[in-house]
């Protein structure tokens, strides 16, 4: 574990009825009749009880004198022991394990360290999206406050693709120099070696999945290698870079190598971990539970420049900054202009220094995701029936392609389909008989795993459990939908697979206390590994529903002398507006601050009329 001490300016001194009827039985996957599925062709959610170890759950409230349903919740979330959920609850960074526990990382920091005492040139290589843009701004950063010769490169997505390629470096094979790529680099072993035969040393940092023989670097440092006394596997590619100049601040402090004046505090960089980490969707718990909670509250304390034009622009600057506003309003504004074009203009944004230029910066991203929003609605459109009639047809994944579909947004409308259908999904774009896709995964089923079986079909591909890319010749891709769909049918036969809602617990009205909602902000921040807590209210009277915006719905709900209003973000068109009678709600009870008063207001995530 880490004193603290270096998070400080100065060292120690300075201190996010309706069930889903798509699911596996034996090997036969069973597909919804028009009759059970939503009205826009998706599938209705399964609500799924989770049953959690009642004698954790009895101690976790007897010695931390939680409520109940918050205790169960923590047991739900894989928190089942005293001390481990005092950390879920009050995260702290002297709780991080040190970045020295990660293979190969006293390498990378001694090869680092002789580059700053010759005084070569340090390129940092990041990858198009918000994570490795963060990545490459906290990396840059760092080694300017070092007294660095650093510059950086990232790709250009349809002109260059995915990944590293020795090529983009300037002078390579000219100038003696270190590049450090960030959240890539795992899968380059081609140009990873191309880049060693021309002399060029390479400190590989990412996250992706590790294939079985690692690169030719001299250093690689990925959470996920078998072989790291680093115990957390999902940091994201901010993450890492972040343990990287933890490990080097140490070392240049031991050896009071610091330029006079520039020694940063670390805490500075959690704002762009914690941007980075939400982007990518990463797994809110353990230490980057611990990093984006200390992010948001660096974010809090006043945002760089850069962040603060991107929150204006989105009309967020006087709201509270949370990872829902963060994962749905800034992460597409800082992705889109890597997906339309070059991404060089959010790196800009978060190393500029001036709000003016940040303002212009911000306006053009605000221009570029407007029309990222328009192209991938296109795509969307004509995916979707696709989609809706290989489900009819019984595929057990999605594998769709197209001449022009624009590469940069597949990911997200593969996302929607997902959601949507509740089965793996991957989307292609074709162009010159070479097909671009990316593809995403429900709950359940491991994305990579289902590449890894088709990669005889593959002239590339990487990435996560639940996201990866590809890229596959046009006349292998029927084969590869049919590959890929066997291979999902035989990993879940006769496990559900669908639109699943997990119910933490359920709740009687008179359960639901100022009390208890207070506590379960505690299970702060929520996202991918830790989702919003959900509880079910049976035999709710609904009245006085009514669209709210254009895609909301508020309502009252009330049992016995109980009422509560309660409001369904995007529900609009899944529940009638003239919905009335008695309900089972999938819901959670939150505080609603308003002209001065403190209300309980329920947040819904789905309803069945009984």
């Amino acid at each position: 574990m880490y004193d603290g001490s270096l998070f400080s300016p100065r060292g120690p001194s300075c201190p996010e009825s309706r069930k889903g009827r798509a699911f596996f039985l034996g090997t036969r996957l069973l597909i919804p009749q028009a009759s059970e599925q939503e009205g826009d062709g998706g599938l209705r959610q399964n609500w799924v009880l989770s049953k959690a170890d009642e004698a954790s759950v009895e101690q976790l409230q007897k010695e931390l004198g939680i409520p109940t349903p918050v205790a169960r919740v923590l047991v739900n979330r894989g928190v089942q022991e005293v001390g481990q959920a005092q950390r879920f609850l009050s995260p702290s960074l002297r709780g991080l394990h040190p970045p020295e526990d990660l293979a190969d990382m006293e390498k990378a920091v001694e090869r680092i360290l002789l580059a700053l005492r010759r005084q070569e040139p340090i390129w940092i290589y990041g990858d198009y999206d918000a994570d490795g843009i963060t990545s490459v701004a906290l990396l840059k950063s760092f080694f300017e406050s070092a007294g660095a010769r650093v510059g950086w490169v990232i790709p250009h997505r349809e002109r260059d693709g995915y990944g590293f390629h020795c090529s983009l470096i300037p002078n390579v094979g000219e100038i003696p120099g270190l590049v450090i790529t960030a959240d890539c680099g795992i899968s380059d072993h081609e140009e990873l070696a191309k880049a060693k035969a021309m002399g060029l040393e390479v400190v590989v940092t990412d996250h992706h999945e590790v294939p079985g023989t690692l690169p030719a670097a001299c250093a690689v440092i990925n959470p996920k290698r078998k072989d790291n006394l680093y115990p957390f596997g999902d940091l994201a590619g901010v993450g890492v870079a972040f343990m990287l100049v933890w490990a080097l601040a140490k070392k240049l402090k031991q050896m009071n190598l610091w330029p006079s004046g520039k020694e940063p505090s670390l805490k500075s960089y959690l704002d762009l971990v914690a941007i980075g980490t939400i982007a990518d969707q990463a797994s809110l718990l353990g230490e980057n539970r611990t990093l984006v909670k200390h992010g948001l509250a660096q974010l809090a304390q006043g945002p760089r420049p850069g962040i603060q034009a991107l929150l204006r622009t989105a009309a967020l600057e006087k709201r509270p900054i949370s990872v829902g506003n963060l994962s749905f309003q800034i992460a597409p504004r800082m992705n889109a202009p890597g997906r339309l074009d070059d991404a060089s203009p959010a790196l800009e944004l978060l190393l500029t220094k001036d709000f003016s230029s940040a303002m212009e910066l911000a306006g053009l991203m605000e221009g570029m995701n407007r029309r990222r929003q328009q192209i991938e609605e296109e795509v969307f459109r004509e995916a979707e029936p696709r989609a809706h009639e290989a489900v009819r047809a019984g595929e057990a994944a999605l594998v769709l392609a197209k001449e022009g579909w624009h590469p940069g947004v597949l990911g997200i409308v593969a996302s929607r389909l997902v959601e949507r259908f509740g089965l793996p999904v991957v989307l292609i774009s074709l162009q010159n008989g070479i097909g671009k896709g990316s593809g995403r995964a429900p709950e359940g089923y491991h994305l990579m795993e289902g590449l890894k079986s088709c990669a005889h079909l593959l002239s590339r591909f990487g990435g996560h459990k639940m996201a990866a890319g590809l890229r596959v010749e046009a006349g292998a891709v029927e084969e590869l939908r049919r590959n890929l769909s066997l291979h999902a049918r035989e990993t879940m036969g006769g496990r559900w697979y669908g639109r699943i809602l997990r119910i933490d617990d359920r709740l009687a009205p008179a359960d639901i206390t100022e009390e208890l909602v207070r506590c379960l902000q505690k299970l702060e921040p929520h996202g991918t590994g830790n989702p919003e807590p959900v509880f079910q209210l049976d035999g709710m009277a609904i009245s006085g529903c009514r669209r709210v915006g254009q895609a909301h719905l508020k309502m009252s709900v009330s049992c016995g002398s109980r009422v509560f209003d309660a409001i369904g973000f995007g529900m609009a068109e899944s529940i009638p507006q003239d919905a009335s009678g008695r309900a089972k709600l999938a819901c959670l009870p939150q505080l609603n601050d308003w002209q001065g008063r403190t209300n309980i207001q329920l947040k819904l995530k789905d309803l069945q009329l009984i």
